[in-house]
């Protein structure tokens, strides 16, 4: 199993240190169609844009966690939401992105990626409104 030797819980327990968090916003735009169709994991894109959000291009492609507004997307939903404009809090990074020999790992890799991002956040320092104005940025008005 690609999960074996991974932690089940990430970042200090004192909450989010530098460089996090990390603030991005904008309308969810459609990606290549794979997370929901061949995955059964929803996901939401949003475009990636180096002049609204100039840290973007300083970190490594890899798997974040952290808060969204607007929806919640672990939850499960029974429609897309396109369109919809979304903010997110990143506040910790869980893995770099990585080749798959198998559908089948990599939907084992994102379960557990999910498992460990909510096992995270469930600390007290991790929770939004914990963490700087995390919860006001989360829920201004557009």
């Amino acid at each position: 199993m690609a999960t074996t030797g991974r932690p089940s819980i990430v970042g200090p327990d004192s909450g989010p240190s530098a460089p996090y968090p990390y603030k991005m916003e904008g309308k969810v735009i459609s990606g290549f169609g794979r997370g929901s169709k061949e995955l059964g994991i929803p996901t939401a894109n949003l475009p990636v844009d180096s002049a609204l959000t100039p840290w973007i291009s300083s970190i490594p492609s890899g798997v974040y966690f952290g808060y969204a507004a607007e929806v919640h997307v672990l939850h499960g939903f029974t429609a897309d939401f396109y369109d919809a404009h979304m903010r997110l809090l990143i506040l910790g990074f869980i893995r770099e992105e990585k080749d798959y020999k198998s559908l089948e790992a990599l939907i084992d890799d994102i379960n557990f990626d999910c498992e460990v991002a909510k096992s995270s956040l469930a600390r007290q320092a991790w929770k939004a409104e914990s963490v700087g104005d995390g919860a006001e940025y989360l829920l201004k008005k557009l």
